[in-house]
């Protein structure tokens, strides 16, 4: 009886994680780790330099215009290239820009238009990155357990994104942006060194010349698939909400109503990042097709009012609390949307696919973001009542339109 119990639990163990889903999660979950120090050294440095949200906004909008817009690039070049080679290249690439920041941070007096340079270069490549890192999970686990590796996998890395805000504020507070740069550096590093580990993967051969002529058919499949579409609408209007209030909101937070330091702001990215991983474990368990997108609606609606809800948080151990709660609410919203989407995608369009569909999400974000620093300039409660009342009402519009559209549609069938 117990060999039997161990031999299921290993078949179990070698299902979930093979050992390339094990090496890329480790990696991930390391760059996690770097990635929100930089990110919170980021914010922080640039609001700290400049005195202006708006400005902070601008700075954050920029890095946001290249990521959003290669996206789609990023997603065929790892359909052509194989997603392994593309992932260990940018990594490369991104640990030597991060050594250059922590030369302009270190030197103390670097014009802060070389490092929102370096910023937007930095978002430029994560464009690239993206699509390659969100669609490899299919390409190493089997479909029928896609839902609970995908719950591992942003599990494991919102576990790490718990621990990279909280030493990252801790880094800033004591020892400067700098070092923080540093370890982000250090972790593409590291990510470089256990992609290269993977076995190689296999690349289906293109007669295609360009990568605009492998994005085309991809986009027109979207287009095509109502409910592929429907993922966009909702990734298109979330990241609209949510950008701003999350990269601006919670810096503006910490520096003036709550009168915080780097630590509050890394402890509130922290519990953000906690809240996350519960729901996205929680959208594991839910994540089963039936009525998917119902509770991923319903998810969203959620969301949407507990950012509102932000508005009115005056003490610090209330903002600490919403900022768990929404973190949940996004973990399961992440969790529905992307199974739904990478269990629609056809095998060899998952970088596309995904490239696609990020980048439509994406699109919003500069937006989001510059409005975000102009209105917090002016009141922070009233960027994230506004945020979340508009998350709110847009996603009840798409609601309404969506119901209709597959009654016509069922009407039509009847008919004909």
């Amino acid at each position: 009886m117990v060999s039997r119990i161990a031999d299921r639990l290993g078949a179990a163990r070698g299902l979930l994680f093979p050992r390339d889903f094990r090496l890329f999660v480790l990696g991930q979950s390391i760059s996690q780790v770097g990635d929100q120090c930089y990110l919170l050294a980021l914010a922080w440095l640039v609001a700290q330099r400049s005195g202006s949200a708006a400005t902070l906004g601008l700075v954050l909008s920029a890095a946001a215009v290249p990521r959003a817009l290669l996206m789609p690039f990023g997603g065929a070049l790892a359909d052509r290239l194989s997603h392994r080679r593309l992932l260990r290249f940018v990594n490369l690439a991104l640990a030597a820009l991060l050594l250059a920041l922590v030369g302009l941070a270190g030197a103390g007096t670097a014009p802060l238009w070389t490092i929102a340079l370096v910023a937007v270069l930095v978002g430029g490549l994560e464009g690239l990155l993206t699509p390659a890192a969100y669609s490899m999970t299919p390409l190493l686990v089997p479909g029928k357990v896609l839902a609970q590796a995908n719950a591992l996998f942003l599990g494991s890395m919102l576990v790490c994104g718990i621990v990279g805000p909280l030493a990252g504020g801790w880094l800033l507070q004591n020892a400067g942006a700098a070092l923080a740069f540093a370890i982000d550096s250090a972790s593409f590093f590291a990510v470089a060194g256990l992609l290269t580990l993977m076995r190689p993967m296999p690349q289906a051969p293109r007669a295609r010349a360009t990568l605009l002529d492998d994005i085309r058919p991809v986009a027109a499949s979207i287009r095509a698939d109502r409910e592929l579409a429907l993922y966009v609408a909702l990734m298109l209007l979330g990241n609209l909400a949510l950008a701003g209030p999350l990269d601006v909101g919670f810096v503006a937070m910490a520096q003036g109503p709550l009168h915080g330091g780097p630590e509050l702001l890394g402890t509130a990215m922290a519990l953000f990042a906690g809240g996350s991983l519960l729901g996205t474990l929680l959208g594991g368990v839910i994540g089963r097709p039936a009525r998917r997108v119902a509770k991923l609606f319903g998810g969203i609606l959620a969301s949407g009012l507990l950012l509102a809800l932000m508005s009115l948080a005056t003490t610090t151990p209330l903002f600490m609390a919403i900022a768990a709660l929404l973190g949940a609410g996004i973990g399961l919203i992440d969790v529905l949307a992307q199974t739904s989407i990478q269990q629609r995608a056809a095998p060899d369009q998952l970088g596309r696919v995904l490239g696609a569909t990020l980048c439509a999400g994406k699109l919003l974000a500069p937006l989001s973001t510059a409005l975000a620093g102009l209105i917090a300039d002016r009141s922070v409660p009233l960027l994230f009542a506004a945020a979340g009342g508009l998350w709110v009402a847009t996603t009840l519009l798409l609601a309404l339109v969506a119901r209709r559209a597959v009654q016509a549609s069922a009407g039509t069938a009847v008919v004909g």
